[in-house]
């Protein structure tokens, strides 16, 4: 195990640094700039050139992937070029927001989705099984963004029920019921697709699983239909469930920036969103760094959690 953990310890920073350097040549060799903005209000060539010089990007690009490696390994992520505040503190700003709505979101998803996915997979091929075989289709073909512009339409505009944006009413202390009620549409519209992953998912490897010999055998002894789905079925059926979890995860954080634009909410996928389209190359490279990372932890946790549900899994 510790051999195990050590390798892939080494990987990750390996991977790590590779996605760093593809993410900053993309967005260093991308047409335009952070000085782009400013040369559309028409300042002097001298004025952009002297921008330029102060932001340093007036050095090749392998040169200011150098400063920007040595600032990153002192646990400094730059300075924005937008706002000129510390990316860290940007980011520090935006993170807990981001994890409020993804982690709702996410554990909505995946506590709803169990109980459904095993209910399906008892019941398989019955009028249950296809209206929630058929909601689940539904639920991942929907356009995120359109989603949420529906729900905006009736719930906000049409009904007045619900906030259309933000994170807190303007005006108001803050308060939990306040927040709620921000965070219910947008946490629903994040949770949807991931609903319907995890709900099919479920279903087709307790499916699997309850075809299995030792499941027969169990059903031969008498045993009850809940006590075979849950003491047999279950346990075995995790180590996929637990994959396609742990691959879903960073996704939903990453994802999160689409759902934040459309609601307004004030989290690390607006800033992302709001960097790229103003060349801020140090909050943008800020996010990638903390996402990939977030990404390879996660698939590194995964790996050891199947060790936990099956100690016949070894780890190489």
């Amino acid at each position: 195990m510790g051999r195990y953990v050590v390798s892939r310890l080494i990987q990750a920073v390996v991977l790590l640094f590779l996605v760093t350097v593809i993410m900053f040549a993309l967005i260093h060799l991308a047409p335009g700039g952070p000085t782009a903005v400013m040369a559309d209000q028409k300042l002097p060539a001298a004025q952009l050139a002297q921008m330029r010089a102060n932001l340093g990007l007036d050095k090749p690009v392998p040169v200011q992937y150098g400063i920007w490696l040595n600032d990153l390994v002192h646990g400094n992520f730059g300075i924005s070029y937008t706002d000129s505040r510390p990316v860290l503190d940007e980011i520090g700003q935006r993170l807990p927001n981001t994890l409020i709505l993804a982690g709702t979101a996410f554990i909505a998803a995946l506590i709803i989705s169990l109980p459904l996915g095993i209910y399906t997979a008892r019941h398989a091929h019955t009028f249950a099984d296809d209206v929630i075989s058929g909601a689940s289709f539904i639920g991942l073909a929907i356009p995120v963004f359109w989603f949420g512009i529906v729900l905006i339409i009736v719930f906000s505009v049409a009904l007045h029920l619900l906030p259309s944006s933000g994170m807190y009413t303007t005006n108001q202390p803050p308060s939990l019921a306040d927040l709620l009620k921000h965070l219910l549409m947008p946490a629903l519209v994040l949770a949807t697709p991931n609903l319907a992953t995890f709900t099919r998912f479920v279903r087709a490897s307790v499916i699997e699983v309850m075809n299995q010999d030792y499941v027969r055998t169990a059903r031969a002894k008498g045993l009850g239909a809940t006590a075979i789905t849950y003491r047999h079925v279950l346990r075995n059926a995790l180590i996929p469930i637990v994959t396609i979890v742990g691959l879903n995860l960073p996704i939903v954080i990453a994802g999160a920036s689409v759902t934040e634009s459309v609601f307004g909410w004030p989290g690390m996928g607006r800033l992302a969103v709001d960097a790229a389209f103003t060349r801020d190359y140090p909050v943008v490279m800020g996010i990638t760094v903390l996402v990939a990372a977030a990404v390879i932890a996660i698939n590194l946790v995964t790996d050891l959690t199947y060790v936990a549900i099956d100690p016949r899994v070894r780890l190489q």
